[in-house]
């Protein structure tokens, strides 16, 4: 017993005093480790755009939302053509690993659509995470005022 004390400071830095010796009586004691339950390792989360991979919808959004007024310009300058004119542009890029918009296209109204992909095409983007992200058709929709 008196071993197993000797030791105790320096196992308990390990993790366990695992001498035998012999008490007053003579018979032999083990002491056996402290059993460790390690916690189950779990996944990790699925990224997210604060932590990797996936770009969250504020940050497209929010560049989108500010430049609206550009955005209505493209509209309005065709509308000075055609009084008439309305309908719906998407819009697709490519958001490069630093930022910047590095691919574009867009379907629908043609002139309009041209227009809304040049404004695109100066949006700073938040840097993705990893690698690029691809937004798949924006609808940008337009009606007469």
């Amino acid at each position: 017993m008196r071993r197993c004390m000797a030791f105790f400071a320096a196992a308990t830095l390990v993790g366990a005093c695992a001498t035998t010796g012999t008490d007053t009586k003579g018979t032999r004691e083990t002491v056996t480790p402290p059993v460790v339950e390690e916690t189950p390792k779990t996944a990790p989360a699925a990224p997210t755009s604060r932590h990797g991979g996936f770009y969250a919808k504020e940050d497209v959004e929010g560049p989108i939302r500010r430049r609206s007024e550009e955005f209505r310009a493209c509209y309005e300058d065709q509308l000075i053509f055609n009084p008439k004119l309305k309908g719906r542009v998407e819009a697709s890029w490519t958001i490069g690993t630093d930022g910047s918009v590095t691919e574009i296209s867009t379907t629908g109204l043609k002139k309009v659509g041209a227009c809304v992909a040049e404004v695109i095409q100066t949006i700073q983007f938040r840097p993705p995470y990893g690698v690029p992200q691809r937004i798949a058709r924006y609808p940008f929709v337009f009606n007469l005022p």
